[in-house]
């Protein structure tokens, strides 16, 4: 039987191409979304996958029944600036449902946590920014990011979990969103259409998704 790999955030930009390397390479995947995700960046290979809808089942059954060899932790709620409105579903979604999801992993031996943290967890004092700068949240997402990348470490003492968090910088790509600015230069080139920029003094490490 082929190893099964459990996939939060599939429906993404980054998910998508994730679900589609792993499906390639011979894993089964497992697929946590919610019941009104949009799934048009998988549909050509949503008949492969096994999904689930965490508003509709509760987590350890899905645990229970599946035999996961690993988890992929790409689902996350997003705002650079946020709203009161927008702290408890943050908290929730960057740090109550990874926690949950590691509870499962101990309880059903599950040895392999992927996570991914942001750039934004980086302190700005001194460019270019890179993987030994120091830890200065950027906004109150990457503290959730941040909080949640601390717990991990302690499960990964604790418990036998390896774990790695990978910080996500600039990906670009095929199924990236519109307004994002690679894929808004290029939109707007081939429609010949005008684009307002800045005097580009932002230095930016575009990496593509593949």
């Amino acid at each position: 039987m082929n190893e099964t790999v459990l996939v939060t955030g599939g429906t993404g930009f980054i998910g998508s191409h994730v679900i589609e390397h792993l499906l390639t390479n011979g894993y089964r995947v497992i697929l946590l979304k919610r019941s009104f995700s949009k799934t048009w960046r998988i549909e050509e290979f949503k008949d492969k996958i096994t999904c689930y809808n965490i508003d509709e089942i509760e987590l350890d059954k899905i645990f229970r029944k599946e035999s996961i060899t690993a988890i992929i932790h790409l689902a996350t709620y997003y705002k650079k600036h946020h709203t009161q409105e927008d702290i408890d579903p943050m908290i929730r979604s960057n740090i109550l449902f990874p926690v949950e999801l590691l509870e499962n992993a101990r309880k059903f031996d599950v040895k392999i946590f992927i996570n991914t943290g942001t750039f934004f967890e980086y302190a700005y004092d001194t460019l270019p920014i890179h993987e030994n700068s120091y830890e200065k949240p950027f906004n109150f997402y990457a503290i959730t990011k941040l909080a949640f990348e601390n717990i991990l470490k302690s499960y990964t003492k604790k418990e036998d979990i390896k774990s790695i968090t990978l910080k996500i910088f600039s990906p670009y790509g095929p199924r990236d969103n519109e307004e994002k600015i690679v894929p808004l230069l290029i939109n707007h080139t081939i429609k010949d259409k005008e684009i307002k920029l800045s005097h580009g003094l932002q230095k930016l490490d575009f990496i593509y998704v593949k």
